[in-house]
C-alpha cells in the first residue's frame, strides 16, 4: 500500500470509528422527557420555584422511564382558545410530550382527534369545609353552602335547589364559613393546599363533582404506552399518594365514575 492509499485508510477508519462513537454516545443517553407545564398554577405549577404537584410528579415520571426531565414553561393563551380551555398548543406543536393532569376527555375539546390520554393516576373532587361537618349529597343542606362562583359545584347547588352564597375564591369560602356567613362550604380539592382549614373526610363527592386526572400526549406518540405502563406499576399510587399529601391536596384513587355533561343535566332538586 502506497502513502496516499494509507492517507486515505486512515482517514475512512478514523470517520468510521468517529461515527460508531456518536452512534453509541447517542443510543446511550436518551431524549428528554419535555413536559409542558402552567407557569403559575398553584399547587400544580410555580415557573419561579421550579415546583408544584405536576413537577414533582414529571419528575417521578421521568425517573422511572429512565428519561432526563426538561420542563417547557407553557405561555399564557394571549385569546380565548375556542377549542379548549386548556393550552395543549405546545403540545400538537411538539415543544414538548406530555401535559399532567388533564381532567378527562371533555378537556381535550375540538383536540380530541390529535390528543390521547394516558389511564388516570389519580382523582380529584370538591371537598366539604369545615372538617366539622356531617352533611352528604342528596341530603337537605344544613344552611347556607357557599361556593366558588360559576363553577361546576355552583351549578349543580343551584341544580338541586340548594341555598348557595357565591364566592370568588376558595380564601372567600373558607372566610364565609369561618365567620358563619355560610353554614359548609364545597371547595376544589386541590385548592386546599392553600388552606390550613383540613377538609370533611366523611363526605363523599358525587361523581357530577369528581374528575380523573390524566397524561396527555399526541396521539401516536408511543411515549404513552410507556406511561400506561408506569403508571401500573404496584409503587407508583403510593408515591402519588404521597407527593399529593406533601401538596395538602386530598388524595383519592381514581375514580369509577366522574362528571360529565348528561349527569350535570340529570339533577334534580331536592
Amino acid at each position: 500500500m502506497n502513502a496516499a492509499a494509507r492517507i486515505v485508510a486512515i482517514v475512512l477508519l478514523a470517520t468510521t470509528t468517529a461515527w460508531a462513537t456518536a452512534q453509541t454516545s447517542s443510543a446511550a443517553e436518551p431524549s428528554a422527557l419535555r413536559v409542558c407545564l402552567p407557569s403559575d398554577d398553584a399547587p400544580r405549577s410555580n415557573r419561579d420555584q421550579s415546583a408544584g404537584l405536576d413537577v414533582d410528579v414529571a419528575r417521578l415520571l421521568a425517573r422511572a422511564l429512565s428519561r432526563p426531565l426538561q420542563l417547557v414553561w407553557l405561555p399564557e393563551l394571549g385569546e380565548i382558545d375556542e377549542v379548549s380551555d386548556f393550552n395543549f398548543r405546545p403540545l400538537l406543536a411538539e415543544a414538548c410530550d406530555a401535559l399532567l393532569s388533564v381532567p378527562g376527555v371533555e378537556a381535550l375539546g375540538g383536540y380530541r382527534q390529535a390528543l390521547k390520554l394516558s389511564t388516570p393516576y389519580y382523582g380529584a373532587a370538591y371537598e366539604l369545609i369545615p372538617e366539622t361537618a356531617a352533611w352528604q349529597w342528596g341530603e337537605p343542606a344544613p344552611g347556607t353552602i357557599a361556593v366558588m362562583a360559576n363553577s361546576v359545584a355552583h351549578v349543580a347547588i343551584d341544580a338541586a335547589g340548594l341555598p348557595w352564597s357565591m364566592r370568588p375564591t376558595t380564601r372567600d369560602i373558607a372566610h364565609a364559613v369561618a365567620t358563619g356567613e355560610a353554614s359548609i362550604g364545597l371547595v376544589w380539592g386541590p385548592d386546599l393546599s392553600e388552606l390550613d382549614d383540613p377538609r370533611a373526610t366523611t363526605f363523599a363527592p358525587p361523581p357530577v363533582l369528581r374528575w380523573n386526572q390524566h397524561v396527555a400526549t399526541r396521539r401516536d406518540d408511543p411515549l404513552l404506552m410507556d406511561v400506561n405502563r408506569v403508571f401500573g406499576e404496584p409503587n407508583f399510587t403510593a408515591e402519588i399518594d404521597a407527593i399529593l399529601e406533601h401538596h395538602g391536596v386530598p388524595a383519592h384513587a381514581p375514580f369509577e365514575s366522574v362528571y360529565s355533561p348528561e349527569a350535570l343535566r340529570a339533577i334534580e332538586p331536592h
